[in-house]
């Protein structure tokens, strides 16, 4: 289920001439673009309002559930990771749309079965939406942590999840949250391989796979699906196998942390970049892109080409054609991602307000 957030824009009667140009250059002079009269945003014209919907990112939180996660004393890794990200979700629930994977999840993923200690399940266990906090929590609350770390396989079924799901143009990514080694490639050589949590072993489930996770999180980069990796506890001493992942995965730089407060500042920073501020802008309300100026909480924003404050076109609008799509940066950007966020409005009809 997709959902969009919808802020209200209003329209201004009084235009100039239609035209098109570069979306980050300022407004051509009179030789080659007719400009308006000089106006003060928001003091003229008549108005009309319509719709804008904030582009929404989606990000598959993948888990890893291996036994791992419930030893060591209390709280334990599962546990504190579960807590963590029950409010992550719930205070970002309206800018991004969140979903749900665990690994290992053969059988139950409410029951302990060596039979399935290195399976994944197929399907998602929360689809992907906004406002899926308590859904994510009523998934995760009753469920035990046992099994394998079968993350190649559990990576390669979120891709093909994502994938499968219609396409909306916003961006999709993975956030991937485990405690120890990737495992469960019974194609390795237990006799030559290094094992997991280190030494020698004596299954090939427990054979570090570490090139095999890597080969899935490059499929889901070229799918362009990034993947931001969050080691908890004794994973972060596998630093060349987690920054290994981070590279892989698109994103350079893995997150580590050991104990619920590190835990939740992770998850705080990745999903804070994750969000976006941006906004599709329905182009059949707007005829000149040079007569649009944007308002947060009714005080004007120019338009800033340097991408350090303010706000720019992204994709800009062919007049009247399609959708476009309009960028908020720096200072202003952050008001909108902080709590309580921003009433976003927008007239059309004077002059673009330039910084």
């Amino acid at each position: 289920m997709r959902a969009l957030f919808l802020a209200s824009i209003l329209l201004l009667g009084c235009g100039g001439e239609t035209g098109e140009a570069d979306p980050i250059a300022p407004p051509a002079g009179p030789a080659d673009h007719p400009s308006p009269a000089p106006s003060t945003p928001g003091k003229t014209c008549g108005e009309q309002e319509f719709k804008i919907a904030r582009a929404i990112p989606d990000v598959l939180i993948v888990l890893d559930r291996s036994g791992s996660m419930a030893e060591g004393g209390a709280p334990t890794l599962w546990d504190s990771s579960r807590s963590a990200i029950y409010e992550i979700t719930g205070a970002m629930g309206g800018q991004i749309g969140f979903g749900l994977s665990v690994f290992p999840s053969g059988g139950s993923p409410y029951s302990c079965n060596d039979s399935f200690s290195c399976e994944t399940s197929a399907s998602l266990l929360v689809p992907i939406g906004v406002g899926s906090a308590a859904a994510i929590k009523t998934a995760l609350a009753p469920m035990q942590a046992c099994g394998g770390t079968p993350t190649a396989t559990a990576l390669a079924k979120a891709r093909q999840q994502l994938q499968a799901l219609p396409q909306n143009g916003h961006t999709r990514s993975v956030l991937l949250v485990t405690d120890g080694g990737p495992n469960c490639n019974d194609a390795l050589n237990p006799m030559t391989c290094v094992c997991s949590w280190g030494g020698k072993c004596w299954d090939a489930q427990d054979c570090l796979d570490d090139a095999g996770t890597f080969k899935e999180l490059d499929a889901l980069c070229a799918a362009g699906i990034k993947t931001y990796v969050l080691g908890l506890g004794s994973a972060q001493s596998m630093t060349s196998v987690l920054g290994g992942m981070a590279k892989h995965g698109c994103t350079g730089t893995p997150h580590a942390a050991t104990d619920p407060a590190s835990i939740k500042q992770a998850l705080q920073q990745i999903t804070g970049g994750i969000a976006t501020c941006s906004f599709e802008v329905d182009c059949s309300k707007v005829q000149d892109i040079y007569l649009v100026n944007f308002y947060l909480d009714g005080k004007p924003v120019p338009r800033n080409a340097a991408h350090t404050a303010g706000w720019d076109w992204t994709a800009s609008c062919k007049p009247g054609l399609g959708k476009g799509t309009v960028e908020f940066f720096g200072a202003e950007c952050a008001a909108i991602k902080g709590a309580g966020g921003k009433t976003i409005g927008a007239k059309y009809g004077c002059a673009t307000a330039i910084d």
